[in-house]
């Protein structure tokens, strides 16, 4: 047995070996391969949201899968921190995963503390706990290892991302700080270039100008990669730029146009480059380029931000504020979570406040021009939570009346002084003699262009009352509903709510926004009704819920609601007036007029589509196609539960004009007055009838 035993005893080592080979050469072939899955996907671009893309997704999943065969079949290897590490990068890197990654860096710091990768997942924990909102632990572990000695080869990475967290915090001084430390104490470090970069954005986003441009013209004249130079070129255009030295600025823009290869790069120094030939009045070229960037790129935070530029052209270079306000809109729906939308919100309500002031020399509407003050004041309110801000734009909203007054005012002196040389100009020509004739076509053309005066400052003085009208019944009235809502929820302010509320009963008595308010307060539905709009609205779900079964009694009742001008009412009441007459009474002749009436003043309204399917505003359509929809309705619940929803709709009309409806007399007809007190259930549609 020892005989044979030491024959074997050699074969058995080497296969020991080979085995022991072949382990290895598994092990490695399977960490290289994750490895370079890994560096495949660090090069893959982000998404506009900052995010991996899907292409960079998968390759992290087949590194995390990979690191899971090695941690699991090659436990014992002494390679095995290797994997783990790998492994922790990708499962933060893919975007989803920061608490798994979080307790993986943490296995390399609790059990192999001798790893080569400890100070890396050190700092990779605290940026972690940093973005898991652990601020306070994050700075602290970062502090604590600058301190120590043992992790010295480290202390630039760190401090690069303790500087990378101020900075989110907007916290300048810190993080110059420690890039100054980095730089200073670290020279030859590969993260010199990086910290250099960043102590000139510290500059650059506190709006200190020189002393970015000095650190930018430093880092360009330093010796470091390629990408740093550029980079340093681009901030030194951007520090020129704001500094508006808008020739050095072109200057470096142009010399960047001949040395930049980074695509992700180009879009970024174009908007520069627009930006800067906007500032030197070209402004034509400075649009194009900027609507080429959101044409090649839409939906993402460039196209958002080249947007914004446009609007600030039209806004502070052409003074076209409508168009402003439209690309204000617009870079909002480029990309709403982008910073630049959110600037719009504030720009476009500055700009709609300046198109009130001017209100005689542009098209859009009053309504628009408070809905963006509304807008701005709801983006104080529900997402930067500074209620004050929000309170202070509602409260200027009812000084905006006195400033239309004053313009009102102003024009009408104007006019009156048009009437005055218009009259003047007239008994001139009238008394000159023939031989002043060309006197005389001299004062015939003064003339003309008086009556042009008049006619357009006449046209200015209506737009204003228009606006002085509707600030009068609906936008003072709605901002103090709004204001004394905030007083209520967010101040908790009993005395200012109660003060709103006697303001609208003092100066609106009869405004839906003074009814509102004693809904609310009385812990009540809010309608958005007055009082007698609620009643006239019961009056006409008393009607309807007549119809069918006394359609003679129904179709004079609607005929005088039909009356009110009061278009979402008139609209309803008209189209049901037709379909009944076509429809119940076979009576065309009855039905044309309402259906005439409806496609007239409401060629686009919701019921002239429904009222197509019967009526194409000259001829009735008399085929299949009107039978098929009923037999639908009559076998269908749900659309038989909309039809009477549509015919059961709701009356809005002012007090003054219920003196109009003069048949309805309840007291008349015991046999109305019993049926208004049962609701319908269900309509009954017989097409064969």
């Amino acid at each position: 047995m020892k005989i044979l035993f030491h024959f074997y005893t050699p074969f058995v080592l080497l296969c020991m070996v080979l085995m022991a080979m072949l382990s290895s050469c598994a092990y490695y072939n399977t960490f290289y391969n994750a490895q370079k899955y890994f560096e495949s996907a660090q090069e893959k671009p982000l998404t506009s949201n900052g995010r991996p893309n899907s292409q960079a997704i998968e390759e992290y999943n087949k590194v995390i899968r990979k690191c899971g065969v090695i941690l699991t079949e090659y436990k014992d290897s002494k390679w095995v921190d290797d994997a783990l590490f790998l492994l922790a990068k990708s499962l933060y890197y893919r975007g989803n995963n920061q608490i798994q990654a979080l307790e993986k860096f943490e296995d390399i710091q609790n059990f192999y503390p001798d790893s080569p990768y400890l100070a890396e997942s050190i700092i990779y924990s605290a940026k972690i706990k940093f973005e898991l909102n652990k601020k306070q632990e994050a700075f602290t572990t970062l502090r604590d290892f600058i301190q120590n000695v043992e992790y010295k080869e480290s202390h630039p990475k760190a401090l690069i991302e303790l500087s990378n967290m101020f900075l989110s915090e907007k916290d300048y001084l810190q993080a110059q700080t420690y890039l100054t430390m980095l730089i200073t104490k670290y020279p030859d470090s590969k993260d010199f270039a990086e910290a250099y970069l960043m102590l000139g954005k510290t500059y650059l986003d506190n709006e200190n100008y020189n002393e970015s441009l000095n650190v930018f013209l430093q880092l360009n004249k330093s010796k470091v990669s390629k990408r740093y130079l550029l980079d340093a070129k681009y901030f030194i255009a951007l520090s020129y730029f704001n500094l508006a030295d808008y020739q050095k600025a072109y200057d470096y823009i142009k010399i960047l146009e001949k040395q930049e290869f980074r695509t992700d790069k180009l879009q970024e120094q174009n908007v520069l480059y627009a930006r800067v030939i906007a500032e030197m009045g070209r402004y034509e070229d400075a649009i194009e380029a900027l609507e080429t960037i959101v044409t090649n790129n839409a939906k993402t935070p460039i196209s958002a931000e080249a947007m914004y530029y446009i609007a600030e052209i039209y806004f502070t270079k052409l003074q076209n504020y409508e168009e402003a306000v439209d690309a204000y809109n617009n870079a909002r729906k480029e990309y709403n979570r982008s910073e630049f939308a959110e600037k719009a919100i504030t720009r476009s309500s500055v700009v709609s406040q300046i198109m009130q002031y001017h209100r005689h020399n542009t098209d859009v509407d009053a309504e628009q021009l408070i809905a963006e003050q509304f807008k701005l004041a709801e983006y104080f309110l529900y997402i930067l939570n500074q209620p004050d801000s929000a309170m202070a734009i509602y409260n200027r909203i009812p000084e905006q009346r006195n400033y239309i007054i004053t313009k009102i005012d102003s024009l009408n002196s104007y006019l009156d002084s048009l009437f005055i040389i218009q009259t003047d100009t007239v008994n001139d020509t009238v008394y000159s003699s023939v031989e002043d004739s060309l006197s005389t076509n001299s004062k015939t053309t003064e003339n003309d262009s008086t009556t042009v005066k008049i006619e357009k400052t006449q046209s200015s003085i209506n737009l204003l009352n228009n606006d002085l009208e509707q600030y009068n019944t609906l936008f003072i009235p709605q901002t103090e509903f709004i204001k004394a809502v905030l007083y209520n929820q967010v101040y908790n302010d009993s005395v200012k709510v109660n003060e709103s509320f006697n303001y609208l009963k003092a100066n609106y008595p009869d405004n839906r926004f003074t009814e509102s308010l004693r809904e609310y307060l009385n812990g009540e539905n809010v309608s958005y009704l007055t009082q007698y709009e609620k009643e006239i609205r019961k009056i006409h779900s008393d009607v309807m819920s007549i119809y069918p079964d006394s359609i003679e009694i129904v179709i004079p009742l609607l005929d005088s609601l039909s009356r009110l001008e009061i278009n979402d009412l008139k609209e309803k009441v008209l189209y049901t007036l037709g379909f009944i007459n076509y429809y119940d009474l076979k009576d065309t002749l009855n039905a044309k007029p309402y259906l005439d009436t409806l496609y007239h003043h409401f060629p686009s309204g919701e019921y002239t589509v429904f009222a197509r399917n019967f009526y194409d505003g000259k001829y009735f359509i008399f085929n299949d196609r009107l039978p098929f929809i009923l037999e639908e309705i009559r076998n269908n619940e749900a659309l038989k539960d909309s039809l009477k929803d549509t015919l059961n709709i709701e009356v809005e009309n002012q007090k003054s004009q219920i003196d109009s409806i003069d048949v309805i007399d309840l007291e008349h007809t015991e046999t109305l007055k019993d049926t208004l007190n049962k609701a319908s259930d269900e309509f009954i549609i017989d097409n064969d009838e």
